[in-house]
């Protein structure tokens, strides 16, 4: 017979400690064994093992019996050697560049439809304009990365010409093509790892693109700068119509007040000259 304890935390120290009468863990003889770390009888501490695992000849090490590799999880089921092949989704890779580019051309629309509303004149809409022209220059210009793509037409992007020039195009056989034939080539056209950091965070036109419009999106950004200017420019435009409301109003006040003393004088007059009327009737009568 065996008993088999299982901690419930990966990597977590094993303590075993005897109750005050029973001294059962003594009788199953697991208490003071080869590897205890705590010298108090009655009382054993056990630090777990960890897994060891070789990957393409590296040596690597972990808590649990999971392992998680440039960004791929490994779960390993038990000892012996298996020969893992990891390849890239080429349909989520071609979903994702189409929604890129469905996005750019949204954004394209959007500034289109605000400069067309705007007058020429509004700041506003050259703003807009220099954000359109910076995001396009990002996207024609060559990506300085290791590989042996650089541009966005090497991998089936381009821009339309006609009605819809400026908008992104995407031939996808082109794109599916260059996937199966150098996928890193191409993927690093949109991001890569320049600091071999395991992330692809700093290389690309995603990672450029990204940064270029936090310039504008940020909360102290160009557009939060001009988005205050605007408020502060708003503020003072209704602090303005308060203060000619104000004026106006007591100009009405003094006006009317005017108007009513006008109209009291007029009465009194009116009221005098008929009672001076009334006295020359009688005068004349008499």
């Amino acid at each position: 017979d065996e008993i088999i304890m299982t901690s419930k935390v990966d990597g977590q120290d094993i303590v075993l400690k005897n109750d005050t009468t029973s001294g059962f863990l003594d009788a199953i003889h697991i208490l003071d064994a080869t590897g205890d770390q705590d010298g108090d009888p009655g009382k054993s501490t056990y630090i777990p093992a960890q897994s060891t695992v070789v990957v393409n000849g590296t040596t690597m090490h972990t808590d649990g019996n999971t392992l998680t590799i440039s960004g791929t999880t490994f779960t390993f089921l038990s000892t012996g050697t298996s020969t893992v092949k990891v390849e890239p989704d080429h349909d989520k890779i071609v979903s994702a560049v189409g929604s890129m580019v469905y996005a750019y051309n949204a954004a394209v629309d959007t500034i289109n439809q605000v400069r067309e509303a705007e007058t020429t004149s509004a700041s506003g809409s050259t703003m807009l304009t220099r954000i359109l022209t910076g995001m396009r220059s990002l996207l024609i210009q060559e990506v300085d990365n290791p590989y042996s793509y650089h541009y966005i037409t090497d991998i089936g992007l381009s821009f339309s010409r006609g009605e819809s020039r400026g908008k992104l195009e995407l031939d996808e056989t082109k794109l599916r093509s260059n996937l199966s034939t150098d996928t890193d080539s191409t993927v690093s056209i949109f991001s890569y790892d320049s600091d071999s950091n395991g992330l692809r965070d700093n290389g690309g036109i995603a990672n450029v693109m990204k940064n270029y419009l936090y310039e504008y999106t940020r909360a102290t950004g160009f557009i939060g700068q001009r988005q205050e200017t605007i408020s502060d420019s708003i503020t003072q435009t209704q602090n303005q119509i308060q203060r000619k409301e104000d004026y106006f109003s007591k100009r009405r006040d003094i006006l009317i007040e005017t108007l009513v003393k006008m109209q009291t004088v007029l009465q009194q007059l009116e009221y005098n000259y008929t009672q001076a009327q009334a006295y020359q009737i009688n005068f004349i009568k008499s």
